[in-house]
């Protein structure tokens, strides 16, 4: 992919029964550690995982963040037959300090303008698990319904990424003091106004949006004490359906 090469990669391919398989390790731009394996079935349908044991230094090497630190990356992705449709897929990360991202520093700011507050710890926000659902097709790259939660901070996104442009579209909600406002949705009625997990009593919505590079960040202040289930307006399109079995493998 664009940005993102596995350098000094060791491993072997085999193939039996019309089935391939190949297993390689190598260094994520000649950085990170990572392990990357792939299986081609008889039907074409094939399944691909990477893992890194630092998710951290492996958005710096991909040119994400400046500055996050540590966890645990699986990302596992379905690649259909050639021209059979989307390569789709979900990328988790688990216990994470993420700085160095200035859309998020932005974001941040005008929530604290606006009287949100989150808390920092040294380095950037913590979060205990980051889960983002995607597909890809051609240069397109969609996300709908990512979501980062932490003890202070709760993120939920959806958008698209055009490649060949290097354009983003990525609206959504930033929730604070999101490990109490999580334990609000065990109550049903509450639950469900509040707008569903990633979201809360209280939260903004935001847009970051234009090209890669240097993106607009826009907060809307209004949002602040709408209930969740209208806040949800800003995330348009449908979820994105992944296949029940990819997420099994990533929870293991």
């Amino acid at each position: 992919a664009d940005g993102l090469e596995l350098r000094r990669a060791r491993g072997q391919v085999s193939r039996r029964g019309g089935v391939t398989r190949a297993s390689v390790r190598g260094r994520v731009n000649g950085g990170v550690p990572a392990q990357l394996r792939y299986r081609q079935g008889r039907d074409g349908d094939a399944v691909l995982t990477l893992r890194s044991g630092d998710a951290g230094a492996l958005l710096f090497d991909v040119g994400l963040s400046e500055a996050a630190r540590g966890g645990a990356l699986p990302l596992r992705a379905r690649i259909p037959p050639e021209g059979e449709g989307d390569i789709t897929g979900v990328a988790r990360i688990e216990t994470i300090v993420l700085g160095g991202v200035a859309a998020l520093g932005r974001i941040v700011e005008e929530a604290r303008e606006d009287g949100v507050e989150a808390q920092e710890v040294s380095g950037g926000y913590a979060f205990d698990t980051i889960r983002v659902p995607f597909t890809l097709l051609g240069d397109r790259l969609e996300v709908r319904n990512a979501l980062a939660e932490g003890p202070s901070l709760g993120v939920k996104i959806g958008g698209a990424f055009e490649r060949e442009s290097g354009v983003l579209d990525f609206p959504g909600v930033l929730t604070p003091a999101y490990r109490l406002t999580s334990q609000l949705h065990a109550v049903p009625l509450l639950g469900a106004l509040l707008g569903g997990r990633g979201e809360g009593l209280v939260g903004l919505t935001f847009a970051v949006s234009g090209p890669r590079e240097a993106p607009e960040v826009s907060v809307n202040p209004f949002s602040v004490l709408a209930p969740g289930v209208l806040r949800r307006l800003v995330q348009s399109g449908p979820e994105i359906d992944i296949p029940p079995d990819l997420f099994e493998e990533i929870d293991r």
